[in-house]
């Protein structure tokens, strides 16, 4: 089954992500198709605890 995200996923990922969450789905507002590693929502960033988010082109047409 797919998963089904929740609000608080969403406050998770790093600000400059630009998303909108609809029905479970977590959707950009461009034309990018955005696959999230589970790991990210296992912690929230704090001042303690850092996170490097790694961007990369999985597949353009």
């Amino acid at each position: 089954p797919k998963r089904q995200y929740t609000t608080d996923d969403i406050y998770k990922l790093p600000d400059f992500i630009r998303v909108t969450l609809f029905d479970g789905e977590i959707l950009t507002n461009d034309w990018t198709n955005l696959i999230i590693d589970e790991e990210v929502f296992k912690n929230l960033p704090s001042e303690d605890h850092h996170k490097t988010y790694r961007l990369s082109i999985v597949k353009s047409e």
